[in-house]
């Protein structure tokens, strides 16, 4: 009889420490992915949910996700911001003008 009470105890518990800890609804969710910041010009790997996020280097709210340009003789690292006034919905790459972009890899940020 107690061993019951101690087990339902025990899943109670556990229950709700479980759906306590989970991310309101509509939350956005952060998580590690390749960042460049517009304030600065830095990029690396950082871990942020909505953008603009804060930049880790320079502390301004300017970081974005990055991908690499798709124009194989530029392929810097840049900011990917959505802009609707933009033909394509996407700035294009600032160095280049290039509007294609490509995942950047870890390797691309060492």
């Amino acid at each position: 009889m107690i061993a019951c009470a101690v087990l339902i105890l025990g899943s109670a518990g556990w229950m709700y420490h479980y759906y306590s800890s989970q991310p309101e609804l509509g939350e956005t969710i952060a998580f590690t992915r390749p960042a460049a910041c517009t304030a600065c010009g830095e990029s690396y790997i950082g871990e942020f949910g909505d953008m603009p996020a804060t930049c880790e280097k320079c502390g301004a709210a300017a970081l974005w996700h990055a991908m690499k340009c798709g124009n194989p003789d530029c392929a810097a690292i840049v900011p990917v911001i959505k802009d609707d006034a933009v033909k394509g919905g996407t700035r294009p790459c600032p160095k280049c003008g290039e509007t294609r972009f490509m995942e950047a890899s870890i390797d691309d940020f060492q």
